[in-house]
């Protein structure tokens, strides 16, 4: 059965790639994790959109130490939308 996802009024053919990707830091440390490509198809068939999801969970810390950068330190940072903080 085909599958597709709806934006606004408009729906579009869906295809899904899973792999594994066996990938090393240049410390030579391992970083293997998982894609999942999402492609949306145009009516000739064709790739108009792609969306690339990746999980790096497991390797995230490893990545971390070696670049000492972290997504987390604005993650930690306290909510000031609005209505909060000063």
């Amino acid at each position: 059965m085909p599958r597709s996802t709806r934006f606004g009024s408009v729906s579009a053919p869906l295809v899904s790639f899973w792999f594994h990707f066996d990938w090393r830091l240049p410390s030579g440390a391992l970083a293997p994790f998982n894609v999942v490509d999402v492609a949306e198809l145009a009516d000739n068939g064709r790739i108009a959109t792609l969306h690339i999801v990746y999980d790096t969970v497991e390797v995230r810390p490893t990545f971390e130490a070696e670049t000492g950068t972290s997504w987390r330190s604005s993650a930690s940072e306290p909510d000031q939308g609005p209505g909060k903080g000063s």
